[in-house]
C-alpha cells in the first residue's frame, strides 16, 4: 500500500465541501465495483467459504498492517500485500479477496477510532474505497495468475507457477498504486500527486514489490504444514513485522528529531541575521511556522501591561491590522498562558473545552477546531505569546508543540533585545529633542518670549494638541497663564483657580498628573475652546523642590500619554524652570543696572541746578521714567497752614494742572 498520508491543508468549510464531492463519488464507484463483484462471487461460488482460514489470514494480514504502517518514513507503507497475496495462493480468489477486505478495514476502521478520526471520510470513504480496491486487485490478480497456468490453490512450486507469482506480484503492485494515485490526483491535484511519486514510489518499489515474493513461502506453508507449525510461523511473521515497525518507529522519532533540532538551529540563525526590528522579527516567525504546520490562522502578540498587542495577525493568507486587547485577570488561555509559562496544544477544540485551563476568547462566530499556543520566554519573564489555529481536528502534533516553542523562544529574545534597542533609540532621540529645546528655550532671556517659545517648541517638537505655561506664586497662591500653542495655531488664554482643575491641582501639590480619560477624572476642568481634549499631562516646573510654573499638554485621543511623555516633560520641565529662574536674574540685573543709570543720571542732574524749582522739576521728569508712569507731581508742607501744596507737576494736562494747584490737602 503506497502512502496515504492524508495532511490536507486547511479550507473554509464551504470549499473542503466541494472539494470532498470528487473523491466521494470516486471512492463510491470503487467499493460498489469491487465489493459488488465479490457479493456475486460469492453468491454464485460453487464451494463455501472457509471462514477459519480466512478469519486466520485476515487476522494477521490486520496485525501486520497494524505494526507496519509506519514502516518507511515519512511515507506511509504496509507489507499486508505479502499476506493478501499469500491467503489468494492459498485459499482462491474469493477467500483472498475476504481476507484482503476483512484485514483493511478492521485496520482503517481501527486506526480511524484510535486517532479519534470521527469524519465520513475516515470511517466510511476510505475504507469503503480500500476494500472495493483489494477486492478488484485480488480478482484481476488472480485473472492474470491463471491465464499463466499458475495453479490455485499452490500446491507446488515449479517455474510455470513461479511466473505466474511473479506476474501476480507486478500487476498487485500496479493495481494498488493506480488506484491510490487516482485518489490522491482527485483529492489533492497534481501537486499531491507529485509529492507522493516522487517522495514515496523508491521506498514502495524496495519495501513492498520486493516483498511480495515472499507470499509463496507462506501459501506453500500453509498448504504443507499442520495448524500448530503454521501458527507458529505466523506469529513469528506478526513478531518480525512488530519489530520492523519498532524499528522503523525509533528511525522515524530519530530523523523527526534530528529534523526539528535543524530547522529550530536555522530559526535561530536566521533570527540572528536580521535586524533589531520586532515586526520583522515576527515576520520571519510566521514565515517558519508556515513551512511547520498549518497556518490558517498566526497570532504573535505582546505583553504590555494589562495589554496584549497583536503585533502580527494573520487569518487564511491575509495579514491584519495590529490589535489591542485589554486582559481581563484569569479570563481567557492567553491570560493562563502568560501566568503558567506553559504551551498548549489544542487537538479537538469541542472536545477538550470542558478541560481545558481556561476557557478561550475568540473574536471569530466560527471558531477554529484545533491549536497551538506557546509562551514567549525571555528569562523568566512571558512577554507574548505565539499561536497557530486551524479548522482542522487534530492539525497539530508535540513534534510541532516542541519546535514552535523552541523557536518562541529565541523569538522572545531577539524581540527583548529590539524592544530594549528601540527603547533606548528613542530614549536618545528623545533627550536629543530635549537638549535642542532646551538649547532653544535656555537662550532667551526675556521673560514673556521664554514662555512663547517653550509653549510653541514643545508642540512642534512633540505633536500635542495644546500645550500652555503658566507662573505660580506659591504665597499669593495664584497661577497665572503665560502662553500657550494649540491646534490651528490659535492662542487659547484661561484663568486657572489655586487647587482647582488638572493645572490648579499640580500647581498647589507640586507633583505631576496624568490623565489619559478626562472624562473619568472630576478634577478636569472643560474648555469651550479645547473641546477635543481627551487626554491631559501638567507637570510642575521646580526651582529647589518649590513650584515657580506649570506645563500643561493636552491631547485629542483616549490613552495618549505614556510614561516617555512624563519623562520627556518633566526633563524639559527641569530646564524650563531653570530658564525661568536665568531669565528673572537677567531682567532683575537689567533693572537693578537701568535703575542705577537712572539715579546717576538724577543725581547729575541735580548737582547742575541752582534752585529748589529746578530741582523739582528735574525730579518730576526723571520719575516717570524711572517708575514708568504717566505723570508725577510733587507735593510741599507748608508748616505754618498744615497742609500738602503742590510745587511741580509733570505729564498732566493744563486744565488739571490748574485745577491741581488751586487743590490743598490737609494732614491726614
Amino acid at each position: 500500500m503506497p502512502a496515504k498520508h492524508f495532511d490536507v491543508r486547511s479550507v473554509s468549510p464551504q470549499g473542503a465541501q466541494l472539494r470532498s464531492f470528487l473523491p466521494t463519488a470516486f471512492s463510491l464507484l470503487i467499493g460498489l465495483i469491487g465489493l459488488g463483484f465479490l457479493g456475486y462471487q460469492l453468491a454464485t461460488g460453487e464451494r463455501d467459504v472457509a471462514w477459519l482460514p480466512v478469519i486466520v489470514f485476515a487476522a494477521l494480514s490486520f496485525l501486520v498492517q497494524r505494526s507496519s504502517f509506519h514502516l518507511s518514513s515519512p511515507s506511509v507503507h504496509s507489507l499486508a500485500g505479502v499476506i493478501d497475496v499469500a491467503a489468494l495462493l492459498a485459499l482462491g480468489p474469493v477467500d483472498g479477496a475476504l481476507v484482503a477486505v476483512l484485514g483493511g478495514v478492521t485496520h482503517l476502521e481501527s486506526n480511524a477510532l484510535r486517532h479519534r478520526e470521527f469524519a465520513r471520510r475516515h470511517l466510511v470513504e476510505i475504507p469503503l474505497f480500500n476494500a472495493g480496491l483489494k477486492a478488484l486487485m485480488v480478482f484481476l490478480g488472480a485473472l492474470f495468475y491463471l491465464r499463466l497456468g499458475g495453479p490455485l490453490p499452490l500446491s507446488h512450486l515449479d517455474m510455470r507457477a513461479l511466473l505466474a507469482t511473479a506476474a501476480l506480484c507486478v500487476v498487485w503492485f500496479v493495481l494498488d498504486h493506480v488506484g491510490w494515485s487516482l485518489w490522491d490526483l482527485i483529492d489533492g491535484g497534481w501537486m499531491r500527486l507529485r509529492s507522493v511519486v516522487q517522495d514515496a514510489f523508491p521506498r514502495t518499489v524496495l519495501i513492498e514489490l520486493f516483498t511480495l515474493p515472499f507470499s509463496l513461502l507462506i501459501a506453500l506453508a500453509y498448504m504443507r504444514l499442520d495448524w500448530p507449525a503454521f501458527g507458529l510461523m505466523a506469529l513469528v511473521i506478526a513478531s518480525l513485522a512488530l519489530l520492523a515497525q519498532r524499528w522503523a518507529d525509533a528511525r522515524s522519532e530519530l530523523l523527526q528529531r534530528v529534523a526539528e533540532l535543524s530547522t529550530i538551529e536555522q530559526v535561530g540563525r536566521t533570527i540572528a541575521q536580521v535586524q533589531l526590528d520586532v515586526d520583522e522579527i515576527c515576520q520571519l516567525m510566521y514565515q517558519w511556522a508556515s513551512q511547520i504546520a498549518d497556518v490558517t490562522f498566526f497570532h504573535l502578540g505582546l505583553f504590555d501591561g494589562d495589554d496584549y498587542t497583536l503585533r502580527l495577525f494573520v487569518r487564511e493568507g491575509e495579514i491584519l491590522p495590529p490589535q489591542t486587547l485589554h486582559m481581563a485577570p484569569g479570563v481567557g488561555l492567553v491570560t493562563w498562558i502568560r501566568e503558567s509559562k506553559q504551551p498548549l496544544l489544542i487537538r479537538d477544540l469541542p472536545k477538550e473545552i470542558e478541560s481545558l485551563p481556561a476557557r478561550p476568547v475568540y473574536l471569530s462566530d466560527d471558531p477554529p477546531r484545533s491549536a497551538l499556543y506557546v509562551p514567549l520566554l525571555a528569562g523568566d519573564f512571558a512577554i507574548g505569546t505565539m499561536s497557530l489555529q486551524s479548522f482542522r481536528r487534530n492539525a497539530y502534533g508535540k513534534s510541532d508543540l516542541r519546535v514552535l516553542w523552541a523557536m518562541a523562544n529565541q523569538a522572545a529574545v531577539a524581540i527583548q533585545k529590539a524592544q530594549l534597542y528601540a527603547q533606548e533609540h528613542k530614549r536618545a532621540r528623545q533627550l536629543e529633542t530635549i537638549g535642542e529645546v532646551s538649547r532653544q528655550v535656555t537662550a532667551t532671556l526675556e521673560l514673556h518670549e521664554l514662555f512663547t517659545r517653550v509653549a510653541g517648541l514643545v508642540r512642534a517638537s512633540f505633536g500635542y494638541y495644546h500645550v500652555a505655561v503658566y507662573m505660580v506664586d506659591p504665597e499669593l497662591k495664584t497661577v497665572s497663564f503665560q502662553a500657550s500653542a494649540s491646534a490651528g495655531d490659535q492662542d487659547v488664554a484661561f484663568d486657572v483657580q489655586w487647587g482647582e482643575g488638572l493645572i490648579g491641582w499640580v500647581a498647589a501639590h507640586g507633583q505631576a498628573v496624568t490623565v489619559n480619560d478626562v472624562e473619568n477624572d472630576t478634577r478636569y476642568r472643560c474648555v469651550d475652546a479645547l473641546d477635543e481634549t481627551q487626554s491631559e499631562l501638567a507637570v510642575p516646573l521646580l526651582l529647589e523642590g518649590e513650584p515657580v510654573g506649570v506645563l500643561d499638554v493636552q491631547s485629542d485621543r483616549v490613552n495618549a500619554f505614556g510614561p516617555d511623555d512624563l519623562f520627556i516633560l518633566e526633563t524639559l520641565g527641569a530646564q524650563i524652570a531653570v530658564a525661568i529662574q536665568a531669565a528673572r536674574s537677567y531682567e532683575a540685573e537689567q533693572q537693578q543696572a537701568w535703575l542705577s543709570t537712572a539715579l546717576l543720571q538724577v543725581a547729575d542732574a541735580m548737582s547742575q541746578v541752582s534752585n529748589m524749582d529746578d530741582v523739582l522739576s528735574s525730579i518730576v521728569r526723571l520719575t516717570p521714567i524711572l517708575a514708568g508712569v504717566d505723570r508725577c507731581a510733587v507735593f510741599l508742607w507748608d508748616v505754618d497752614a498744615q497742609i500738602f501744596t503742590p510745587a511741580q507737576t509733570y505729564g498732566f494736562a493744563p486744565e488739571l494742572r490748574e485745577t491741581l494747584a488751586r487743590m490743598e490737602f490737609p494732614e491726614g
